[in-house]
């Protein structure tokens, strides 16, 4: 679940309902530390980093250590639907270009 402010500038965070994740290695994208990165970024294309500011609230996203198919598949399915939706609701006229 994903959830953004009124004008789809920028995620509020997200959360995750289910997964079948490897314990203490995928299952961490359910940690707030690895959710808490994506609080306030633009809604928009992220962008996943082996390294760097979990706390950096900027559109690089750092991959939990050990869980790199877990992060990427969070990352990349977070950007590919927010800008989706966020483009629909645009040429609908819900929010600004």
């Amino acid at each position: 679940v994903v959830g953004t402010d009124a004008k789809f500038q920028t995620l509020a965070g997200f959360d995750v309902l289910a997964s079948n994740e490897t314990p203490g290695f995928g299952d961490q994208i359910k940690y707030d530390y690895f959710r808490n990165q994506f609080k306030g970024v633009p809604a928009g294309a992220l962008t996943l980093a082996t390294s760097g500011d979990p706390e950096a609230i900027d559109t690089e996203i750092v991959a939990i250590s050990g869980a790199t198919v877990s992060s990427t598949a969070v990352v990349k399915t977070v950007s590919h639907y927010l800008t989706q939706v966020k483009e629909q609701m645009q040429q609908k006229g819900l929010i600004a270009p």
